[in-house]
């Protein structure tokens, strides 16, 4: 089968949707299958490469060209609407590779919905909540937001974007919809929670939820790690963006508060975000803060972890790291908050706690520190859990979705 997968985003860099699809086009290609990444133009990368078996466009947006609009740090973004340049690049790429299936990934599938080929069969995968919300992030003043309503998510959008860009996103976001519903033949939730709270039924005329999943390369790395890097004693572990929504405050609150004499080290490996958190300038006795990791060492890392936290406030769409952690048979202490709560069941794979309560996530930072038993015991736990979302477990269910669309 010939597949076109449309990302806006692509390694160099990093991060859960990157990753997956990243993944996902190696895990085909080996499977077979030819395979196309299409993703917007980066610095680091030419406008076309392969990437191993994968061939790899970068396609230059019109919006690039006015970076402080749609920009996340070192990431150019892509509006919820089409970028005429990226639509274009869109259209000549599918003229010349002329895929069986396209497959996009969140806002690039605006880009593509103006040159949709009918003959060839659309999905979009769903890695946030950016088909409801305008932030992607389902987070309202601090807190997991109720749903949908028009004057809140215009003083939301305008509060995160700003107060010109913020009602045309929001505008935008929610006037594509229709387009969506008639054009996109699936859409894929990576958990329950991002189907529910996207109001997906609403919105697709077919929809399923197909977990994300971690390839073999990632559970098999025996890459070593630099000395020194981390800590020559067993220690707790974080994994993910240095941001407020992760819960960073917290942790390292519910951390400090632990004893001195007695807690493990904690490692923060992960990169910071626009925001500046004073916190992590000051880190308690026992903490240290690791960035510009590659992931076969963050594997590495996983393996001498006594075990997981993962403590965001916002509500996760699935939680790639907790997984991460689970399949070295390392239990997880997770917020009780969207597709966290899809990973890991309290007390049998590991620990959850209520989101952002610094004294619920000490209590079991000390509970799971403290008794091997339990840590060995929810670990075994973690594993077995783990299993159910492996590679080889999820990438035919994604080949039976595009075959029945074939059809």
């Amino acid at each position: 089968m010939n597949v076109l997968l449309l990302a806006q985003w692509y390694e160099p860099v990093i991060g859960g949707e990157e990753i997956h699809v990243r993944t996902l086009a190696h895990e085909l290609a080996g499977r077979g299958h030819r395979v196309t990444v299409a993703a917007i133009a980066h610095p680091e990368r030419p406008d076309r490469y392969w990437d191993g078996p994968v061939r790899v466009h970068r396609l230059r947006g019109s919006l690039q060209r006015v970076p402080f609009l749609f920009s996340d740090g070192a990431r150019q973004s892509l509006p919820p609407f089409p970028d005429p340049g990226i639509a274009s690049g869109l259209r000549d790429l599918v003229r010349r590779e002329r895929p069986d299936i396209v497959h996009a990934h969140n806002w690039i599938v605006y880009s593509y919905l103006p040159v949709k080929a009918r003959s060839v069969p659309l999905v979009l995968t769903l890695h946030d909540y950016s088909l409801a919300c305008a932030t992607k992030v389902r987070l309202y003043r601090g807190s997991a937001c109720s749903g949908p309503a028009a004057a809140k998510c215009l003083r939301c959008t305008s509060d995160h974007y700003g107060a010109m860009k913020g009602p045309i996103t929001l505008g935008a976001l929610w006037g594509m919809h229709p387009a969506v519903r008639a054009a996109v033949d699936c859409v894929v939730s990576v958990s329950g929670a991002v189907e529910r709270d996207n109001a997906v039924p609403r919105h697709a005329r077919r929809h399923v939820v197909i977990p994300n999943f971690i390839d073999g390369a990632f559970e098999s790395s025996t890459a070593d790690v630099p000395p020194g890097l981390l800590p020559a004693e067993p220690y707790i572990m974080y994994a993910g963006s240095l941001s407020r929504i992760k819960g960073i405050e917290p942790l390292l609150a519910a951390y400090a508060g632990l004893d001195p004499a007695s807690r493990p080290p904690l490692v923060l490996v992960g990169y910071r975000g626009l925001e500046r958190i004073a916190a992590l300038d000051r880190l308690p006795a026992g903490a240290r803060l690791i960035t510009d990791v590659p992931r076969a060492t963050v594997a590495a890392a996983w393996r001498r972890s006594l075990f997981a936290v993962v403590p965001s406030v916002c509500p996760e769409a699935f939680g790639l790291v907790a997984l991460e952690a689970m399949l070295f048979g390392r239990p997880a202490i997770v917020s009780d908050i969207g597709g966290l709560r899809e990973l890991v069941t309290d007390d049998v794979s590991g620990l959850v706690v209520r989101p952002g309560d610094v004294a619920d996530l000490r209590a079991a930072l000390d509970r799971l520190a403290t008794d091997s038993a339990l840590r060995d015991q929810l670990g075994a736990g973690a594993r077995t859990a783990a299993t159910r979302f492996r590679a080889e477990r999820v990438i035919p269910a994604i080949e039976s979705l595009y075959e029945s669309l074939r059809r």
